[in-house]
């Protein structure tokens, strides 16, 4: 995988990721890891999902481990959702006519 990410000086993280970082820096002695991926606003984003399990995948594999994930139930429900939006969006302004 490559290493082309980009370094954040400041972000903010919501919900429970950004509690479980907060209880990490209040309690010293927690140790807290969190993997971030870019995902969609408004809903739960499955691709992000597929490359959050397929870089954990590939790390425990770097460290020895012999780690097969089947990501394509999780990459079949990326394809849907992909399809159901562009189908919302293409109808949508229609819908809204009547």
């Amino acid at each position: 995988m490559a290493d082309d990410h980009t370094p954040l000086d400041e972000a903010v993280v919501g919900g429970v990721t950004g509690a479980l970082l907060a209880e990490g820096v209040l309690r010293p002695t927690t140790d807290v890891s969190c993997l971030l991926t870019p995902t969609a606003e408004a809903f739960p984003d499955a691709d992000s999902a597929v490359t959050v399990v397929k870089v954990v995948a590939h790390y425990l594999n770097t460290l020895g481990h012999k780690v097969e994930v089947d990501t394509a139930p999780l990459e079949n429900k990326v394809r849907i959702r992909i399809r159901t939006i562009a189908l919302h969006t293409i109808l949508l302004p229609f819908v809204q006519l009547f």
